[in-house]
């Protein structure tokens, strides 16, 4: 009930979101400073790129990426708000989130930014009010981004790139392997559908199942899928309680953001970063990541709390 009627400034929220967004996309994105730094333009002729440099602060590439992704849509919310003073701070944000997803090259990451600048051209449907200059800053800040991305990444990268996003599917191909662990899961949680193997249970649980796959492959701590590791895991039931935490979000966010009430433009991104975390869930583990648990915990209580803005 507390966080039902203390009342926050979304303006502010986003601001934030988007500064640290800025700063974690740049620390992705040394690696290409100190190339431009030390060798100028002549890593335009390069055929290739290790995208696994581009790993931020997280250590990983996936993360990094998925954690760019999920704050994208905040950036978007400030240069939809028209925000005094964070015009240049909003695009050039932007501009490095798209050129670090391209460069980090993940797949499930690839799915949410598309998904995410999908509905950020929905925006002005429900916003007909801001929707010109929207839609001419967005539109910089794609052009730009994609654009430098293309003249940066090597020719066989963006191929590369490409061949990933039409390949993105729930196949074993498609899933870069994750069919076999996503099977796995699926199997020993029905087995087990009323109590499942116990929380955290699942790093041993799997060893049989990887053991059966070959002795050579190294057992995944994760199922690369929470649902269905915490089906796995808790059962049918933990399941479903887990599900229902993105249905209740994803609904309250959804019916603010279309009721065009106060804060609807907030909770429409809001909605798109949600929705960026839920493709992370599906094919990736998100949930022992605590730089992506914090903001689905910022997330939560945003759905719980009512809001003050300086919307315009």
């Amino acid at each position: 009930m507390h966080f039902s009627t203390k009342k926050i400034n979304t303006e502010i929220i986003a601001k934030i979101i988007t500064l640290i967004l800025l700063l974690e996309v740049n620390n992705a994105l040394m690696p290409l400073y100190l190339e431009l730094l030390l060798n100028g333009f002549q890593m335009l002729d390069a055929v290739s790129i290790n995208a696994n440099v581009f790993n931020g602060f997280t250590g990983n590439k996936n993360i990094a990426a998925a954690s760019i992704a999920v704050k994208i849509p905040f950036a978007l919310f400030l240069l939809s708000n028209k925000s005094k003073g964070w015009y240049i701070i909003s695009v050039l944000t932007l501009v490095l989130g798209i050129i670090s997803i391209m460069f980090i090259s993940a797949r499930a990451s690839y799915l949410s930014l598309f998904a995410i600048l999908l509905g950020s051209f929905c925006f002005g449907f429900i916003n007909k009010k801001r929707t010109r200059q929207y839609y001419i800053n967005l539109a910089i800040s794609l052009v730009m981004g994609f654009g430098i991305s293309y003249i940066l990444v090597p020719n066989s990268t963006g191929n590369a790139m490409a061949k990933k996003v039409a390949t993105i599917s729930f196949t074993e191909k498609g899933s870069s392997g994750r069919n076999f662990l996503w099977n796995d899961a699926f199997r020993f949680g029905s087995e087990n559908i009323v109590s499942g193997g116990g929380l955290g249970s699942w790093k041993i649980e799997s060893a049989p199942f990887w053991n059966a796959h070959g002795s050579e492959y190294l057992v995944p701590y994760h199922a690369h899928n929470d649902f269905l590791e915490i089906f796995a895991e808790l059962g049918v039931v933990g399941l479903v309680l887990f599900v229902s935490i993105f249905v209740m979000v994803g609904y309250t966010f959804i019916k603010r953001a279309l009721r065009k009430q106060e804060g609807a433009a907030f909770y429409y991104f809001c909605t798109l970063s949600f929705g960026a975390y839920f493709v992370d869930s599906v094919f990736n583990f998100p949930m022992e990541r605590v730089i992506m648990m914090l903001l689905f915990a910022l997330l939560i209580i945003l759905s719980l709390t009512n809001t003050a803005t300086n919307e315009k």
